[in-house]
């Protein structure tokens, strides 16, 4: 799942110089500019050790203001979803909105580990 990171890293360093960044494998490179890039080539580490597809590559960029824009690669699944204040959220080029709700009660969050060979998760994109 790593084996875009040495591309990554280095091609924010020649395009975004004065920029910080962040990386979760080999720490902080620090810089004099605005923005600092967070970068995290296996995102869900748990999950993926677990069999489940819900981990990916994650990359974002955020200023002093907070954050400008995310994006997470869910390969296992065949996915891409980018988020921005606007134009707002992207999964896989076309412009989504969740429903919306009243309140965090409504929504569900989860987390769990399945017994190693036994995930029980669909090998295939949206199975």
């Amino acid at each position: 799942m790593t084996d875009g990171l040495p591309l990554v890293v280095p091609a924010l360093g020649k395009d975004f110089p004065a920029d910080s960044v962040i990386e979760e494998e080999s720490g902080v490179r620090a810089a004099s500019g605005p923005d600092t890039w967070i970068v995290d080539p296996l995102d869900g580490t748990s999950n993926y050790a677990a069999g489940s597809p819900f981990h990916g590559a994650t990359l974002a960029a955020m200023d002093d203001q907070g954050l400008l824009t995310a994006g997470i690669t869910l390969t296992a699944l065949g996915r891409r979803y980018l988020a921005q204040q606007r134009p707002g959220a992207f999964r896989d080029g076309t412009a989504f909105r969740t429903p919306a709700c009243a309140g965090l009660e409504v929504r569900l969050v989860a987390y769990g580990m399945a017994k190693a060979g036994r995930s029980g998760w669909p090998s295939t994109p949206g199975s």
